[in-house]
């Protein structure tokens, strides 16, 4: 990276919020109360970080989307997610130096307004908010980031000076695809070797998002 910094563009799941485990049970304590077949562990790792309608079509081929969205929003709406330590605290930090912060998430906006009201996330702390079915892509296609990249264009900000955080290896290959630079934190299930494995540097590999901002400083990114 040789750029400052001066966007920093964040994925929501198991990067600023702790999701992956309650997400599991909610689906499948849906499809057990729906009747249908309950999934275990390894199919939702295999299907992690794709939007919503291609995980629940690949579990479950054929059945009707939006009664399953009810049930599982019934479920989730009683369930207490919680941020990332030390999230808060990085992105009040990167915005008094005057970072454009933004969100790109494979969530849906309600899930991801839903959510947001749960773990008190101010949204209005970000600059944009993007879920994937206002983008019309999925990680790991890197036009996922073109309507970001274009708002930070209009405020005079290269895809150089931007980063994206994300806990995938979808994410990193995302983000690759387009041009912008990537941070992986390891506060979901993909480990530091998949991410080597993908060719990311291992200096480019942190344990979480509250790590972010000595990173950036250490690095003389801010």
């Amino acid at each position: 990276m040789l750029c400052l910094i001066r966007a920093v563009i964040f994925d929501v799941d198991d990067t600023l919020t702790h999701t992956f485990k309650n997400a599991i049970a909610i689906h499948q304590k849906a499809a057990e109360q729906l009747g249908l077949r309950v999934p275990d562990e390894e199919e939702f790792f295999a299907l992690w970080g794709k939007n919503w309608g291609t995980i629940v079509a690949t579990l479950w081929p054929g059945i009707d989307f939006a009664n399953f969205v009810k049930k599982f929003r019934e479920i989730r709406d009683g369930t207490r997610y919680h941020l990332i330590e030390g999230a808060l605290e990085t992105i009040k930090e990167l915005k008094s130096k005057g970072i454009v912060l933004g969100i790109v998430t494979s969530k849906s906006r309600q899930s991801l307004e839903t959510r947001s009201r749960q773990e008190n996330l101010d949204l209005d702390q970000f600059g944009f908010t993007f879920s994937t079915e206002e983008l019309g892509f999925s990680k790991p296609d890197g036009k996922i980031f073109s309507k970001p990249l274009q708002l930070l264009a209009e405020k005079g900000i290269s895809t150089a000076q931007a980063l994206y955080v994300g806990d995938l290896v979808y994410d990193y290959q995302a983000a690759r695809d387009a041009g912008l630079e990537f941070v992986a934190v390891l506060t979901g299930f993909t480990k530091k070797e998949d991410f080597l494995h993908e060719g990311l540097p291992a200096g480019r590999i942190i344990p979480s998002v509250k790590e972010l901002p000595p990173f950036l400083r250490k690095s003389n990114l801010i």
